[in-house]
């Protein structure tokens, strides 16, 4: 159960990391390294996340879909607070947390169920570090 709440959780993070870094108009080379060394082929093929040709699986599409559904029940506010981490490291991947890469991150709070009020001390948080 664990690793198949971890395979979902890694499905969460692709998706919300990309639409990060998608979310400014540009893709930048350190964004790009930031996603690779997040998500080695290795783990992707090994997840079926990928296919032998590198491109993404309906694998990966079902289980983002089932994650959206299932994380914001069966995570804790750690884990969860853990994937938003991430999404802002993801944002400061090219040394700037935009408008609009910020509200990636408050999607992604808000599916996975957390208090507005414990988001926004949170990015406040993240924002200073």
């Amino acid at each position: 159960m664990v690793e198949e709440l971890e395979r979902l959780r890694t499905a969460f993070v692709i998706d919300m990391t990309k639409r990060v870094i998608d979310a400014d108009g540009k893709v930048v080379f350190s964004e790009i390294r930031f996603w690779s060394q997040l998500f080695p082929s290795a783990k992707l093929l090994e997840l079926g996340f990928i296919d032998e040709e590198n491109r993404f699986t309906d694998a990966l599409v079902d289980a983002q879909m089932e994650a959206a559904v299932r994380l914001a029940a069966e995570l804790d506010d750690e884990a969860k607070f853990g994937i938003l981490d991430v999404l802002h490291d993801a944002c400061m991947a090219d040394n700037v947390a935009d408008d609009d890469e910020i509200e990636v991150v408050r999607e992604a709070a808000r599916i996975l169920g957390l208090a507005e009020d414990s988001l926004q001390s949170h990015i406040k948080a993240l924002l200073q570090s």
